[in-house]
Formats: structure tokens, C-alpha cells, sequence
């Protein structure tokens, strides 16, 4: 798979794979469910993006191929999805008020609700279809950084205000952290 494991405070483990599956790991290692997240038999679509918990055990992911962003409950049941443009391929960050914050290839990083609903986008200046690739960080003053392919590294404000940008000169897929002290 293209994702990295996430584990919760239970040690259960969530991984996306192959044919858009979201599976769920006892931490013996014995399946404990498996959500489908478009029922495709066909193995070269997959989740690439990482789960990240909610302030309620929820899981947040986005799907590739279906350019959705969704909340599956920690049963393996779906709580909602999101459409959006573009592919998505980096992992979304929760905020310490339950926001989700995740970026797609059309160019746009999104905020949303903890019901799903849409707080504002953010346009970037990369082109659709490459879009944004990196996942957000979040900082302790709730500023989000995250790259995208026009070369930028972008700052915003918790409500989706351009703080900063800094071009770089070359397209950004990795995710940025936020180091001691916030520097």
C-alpha cells in the first residue's frame, strides 16, 4: 500500500490497501473488520492516504480514485463522505477542535466539520490534477501548513486565511512537522 498504518490508544491498527479497502487489526494481529470504500474488485485502485482519529475514535481517510473524503466509525461503519475535485493522496489532520483538514489534487485544501460539513477550501495556485500531494500539519497556534505542486509552502489561518506562502522552486509532496517551540 501507499499509506502508512495509524494505531489508536487501543492498539488497534488502520491500513488502506488494495481495492480501496480500509482494514481495522486487533493488536494480536486478527482482522477485525474491513470497510470497502466503493466495492471494486480491481486491485490497482487503492487508498493512499493514512487515517487520522478523531477527537471521537472517528476515522478520517481520503480515497484516490473516488476523490472522496471519508468518516467510518471505529465499528468499520460509515459516518459520511465529502466529494471533492481531484484525487486524493495525502492524509488528513484534526485539529484539537475536531476540524478535518486534508488537501486534493484539484488544487484546493479543505476544512471540515466533524459532521462533515464544509467550513471553507482553500485555492492554492498548483494546477488541477496535481494539485496538493502533502498532508497538512497543524501547529499549536491552529495555523496549517502543508506544500502543493506550484512549489509552495502554504500557511493558513485556523479559518482559512492566507497567513504566508514561500516558494521553493520545486513541487512539494512531503508533509512539513512543526518542530519544538513551533519553529
Amino acid at each position: 500500500g501507499y499509506c502508512t498504518p495509524t494505531i489508536n490508544s487501543d492498539g488497534v491498527v488502520y491500513v488502506g490497501g488494495h481495492k480501496n479497502i480500509l482494514h481495522a487489526f486487533k493488536p494480536n494481529g486478527e482482522h477485525k473488520w474491513r470497510y470497502d470504500v466503493n466495492e471494486s474488485n480491481d486491485a490497482s485502485e487503492r487508498i493512499h492516504s493514512s487515517v487520522a482519529i478523531g477527537l471521537n475514535s472517528e476515522l478520517y481517510f481520503g480515497s484516490f480514485w473516488d476523490k472522496k473524503i471519508y468518516a467510518i466509525s471505529d465499528k468499520g461503519k460509515l459516518l459520511w463522505k465529502f466529494q471533492t475535485a481531484g484525487n486524493i493522496h495525502g492524509s488528513p489532520a484534526v485539529s484539537v477542535q475536531g476540524d478535518i483538514f486534508i488537501g486534493s489534487r484539484d488544487g484546493y485544501l479543505y476544512a471540515l466539520s466533524p459532521g462533515g460539513n464544509l467550513k471553507w477550501k482553500y485555492k492554492t495556485d498548483a494546477g488541477e490534477g496535481s494539485g496538493i500531494n502533502s498532508s497538512p500539519a497543524i501547529g499549536p497556534d491552529g495555523n496549517i501548513y502543508f506544500g502543493a505542486t506550484d512549489g509552495k509552502l502554504y500557511a493558513l489561518s485556523k479559518d482559512g486565511v492566507k497567513k504566508w506562502t514561500f516558494n521553493t522552486g520545486g513541487n512539494i509532496s512531503s508533509s512539513p512537522i512543526i518542530g519544538y517551540n513551533n519553529k
